[in-house]
């Protein structure tokens, strides 16, 4: 009986311990994924409402120099359908984000929720839009540099995150400046361009890139660096880590010991009624 009683102990107390680390298991994954849930900056009251020129910049700037182009990823979230606050990873999914919109549009449809302004109306905030058979684009204006070159945000190829580009006045002069309807200024414009910064002929643009069947096409570089490597668009950069495979893998400890723990603890109690005789009548 000592042998026996020594025994349900043991495997008593492996049971309740197998049953605590289960428990703090799944625990510690609600706080995980609470983590990772997206935290949506300060903006409009409501997706697709008014919204300030420097909540669009506030906005904008949490992607600089972190998320990776990517037009089948979703920030945040993982692979599509897009569920807000989560945007697509590219130029318009990118915008769609800034001006806290619904979803993700593309080119397609992004001039649905926006109208043309003139070149030198622009203001942080606005964008400069091309679709065309060759290029399917958009970037944020954010202020104007010297010779009429506007300085953009832009999520704009495979192996980039999204970053700040100055592009030369040649470039910017095939895309069209546009303006969300639902954008309000609370602050002064940037200075606009003299006409002296017009583009010159001597300008080179850009060259365009190759066509592609996805929402969006990327661009090449035309800042005065050398320009990225030619985009393949199924290639996929690493996306930022969101924790969904570490809670799955945490979750499924959490279940495993709970039941680990289930079984010792019955299986415990076995000795106690072997060792149970009936008295002779």
């Amino acid at each position: 009986m000592g042998i026996a009683h020594r025994s349900f102990r043991k495997t008593t107390v492996a049971g309740i311990v197998a049953l605590v680390i289960g428990f703090s298991a799944l625990g510690a994954l609600g706080v995980a994924q609470g983590q990772t849930t997206p935290v949506r900056t300060a903006a409009a009251a409501g997706y697709n409402g008014e919204i300030t020129r420097t909540q669009v910049i506030d906005r904008a700037r949490t992607w600089l120099g972190t998320v990776w182009y990517s037009q089948t990823a979703c920030y945040q979230q993982g692979q599509p359908p897009c569920q807000v606050p989560s945007y697509r990873q590219d130029c318009s999914g990118y915008v769609s984000m800034a001006w806290n919109l619904g979803f993700s549009r593309y080119t397609g449809n992004l001039t649905e929720v926006m109208s043309t302004i003139p070149r030198q109306d622009l203001k942080p905030g606005d964008v400069l839009f091309r679709r065309d058979n060759s290029v399917q684009h958009v970037a944020l204006f954010v202020r104007w540099a010297d010779g009429g070159r506007p300085v953009v945000w832009e999520e704009y190829s495979t192996g980039h995150t999204a970053e700040e580009r100055t592009w030369s006045a040649s470039w910017a002069g095939t895309f069209q400046p546009y303006r969300y309807n639902n954008i309000r200024d609370d602050a002064p414009p940037p200075p606009r361009p003299r006409p002296s910064d017009s583009p010159k002929p001597s300008d080179s643009p850009a060259s365009p890139p190759a066509p592609s069947d996805s929402p969006e096409s990327p661009l090449p570089s035309d800042s005065a660096s050398a320009p990225p490597s030619p985009v393949t668009t199924t290639d996929e950069p690493s996306l930022p880590v969101t924790g969904s495979g570490s809670a799955a893998l945490l979750g499924g400890f959490g279940g495993t010991m709970l039941l680990l723990g289930t079984g010792l603890l019955l299986a415990s109690a076995r000795p106690r009624y072997r060792g149970v005789r009936r008295r002779p009548a």
